[in-house]
This record gives C-alpha cells, sequence and structure tokens, in this order.
C-alpha cells in the first residue's frame, strides 16, 4: 500500500468535500464529512480511502476497485470497537498504519 493524496477538508461544499479526483483515474464518491483528514492509497489496484477525525473519534476506511466503484467500507467510533480494530494507540497511529488495519478487517469479512 502506498500513499497517493492526503489532504484535510475545511469549508469545500457538500459534493467537494465527497469527491475525490484521482490523476489519471476515476472520481470517487467518499463518505468524509467537514473536518475530516482524508489519506488515499493505492493497494493491488484498488483505492483505499481512510477518513479520520480525531476531535470526533472516528474513522472509516473505503475500498473502491479502479473504475472507481465502493466494494467495502468500515467505520469505527466507539472506544472499545477502536480499540479492537486498530489496538491500544487507535488514531494516535501512523494514517497507513490505520488505514492498513482497518482494511485488512475489511478483507476479512468480504
Amino acid at each position: 500500500m502506498r500513499t497517493i493524496h492526503n489532504w484535510a477538508l475545511s469549508r469545500e461544499s457538500n459534493e467537494q468535500q465527497h469527491q475525490v479526483v484521482i490523476d489519471n483515474g476515476p472520481t470517487l464518491t467518499i463518505s468524509a464529512g467537514h473536518s475530516d483528514n482524508v489519506d488515499v492509497f493505492v493497494d493491488n489496484g484498488e483505492y483505499v480511502i481512510l477518513s479520520t477525525n480525531n476531535g470526533l473519534g472516528y474513522c472509516g476506511v473505503e475500498i473502491f476497485d479502479n473504475a472507481g466503484e465502493r466494494v467495502a467500507d468500515i467505520f469505527a467510533q466507539d472506544d472499545c470497537v477502536m480499540a479492537d480494530l486498530l489496538g491500544p494507540r487507535g488514531l494516535d497511529l501512523a494514517p497507513i498504519t490505520i488505514a492498513k488495519r482497518l482494511a485488512g478487517d475489511l478483507s476479512e469479512h468480504i
């Protein structure tokens, strides 16, 4: 897995918040919201979108195929759920580590 984009959402319109345009690739419609940090990774031809919000204490991963279709997603906000999925450091982990752990959990259930 490698990082291809990172940014923080602030005062964009709802439409702008929910669109990720991949260079030489598809436009993805994501579920991130106001004040989320968004990291975009590519892994085996799939796009892995990590949305985190430390202030509200949540994270989510969406996985898209190379055509831009969502194939899986997961969202975690409860401290116990986050500890189970991410370990005791939770959102203090590096974004790529959070994305790998959440995407790994998704692949076990697909």
